[in-house]
């Protein structure tokens, strides 16, 4: 193989490279962000659940455990129906 098409593939080599280090970078950064989220989510989950734990204690809170099991099983991951 002659010294120009060496070059030639070795350039594209290092831009292909280039281009996977941007996209795991991009990657990476939607990762974080994702990750923040989900641990946000959790935080908020965990108050909400010491808050209805607390007003139940106290007797503040009075739960229909039919409703509270249809609303649950209707949609679990939308935390807006309870």
């Amino acid at each position: 193989m002659s010294q120009p098409s060496k070059l030639s593939g070795l350039l594209k080599t290092a831009q292909h490279q280039d281009q996977t280090i941007t996209i795991l970078r991009k990657r990476q950064k939607e990762l974080e962000r994702v990750k923040k989220v989900v641990e946000q989510a959790t935080d908020i989950r965990q108050e909400r659940v010491e808050t209805a734990k607390l007003a139940l204690k106290e007797g503040k809170l009075k739960l229909k455990g039919n409703i509270l099991a249809e609303k649950i099983l209707a949609d679990p991951l939308n935390q807006k129906s309870l």
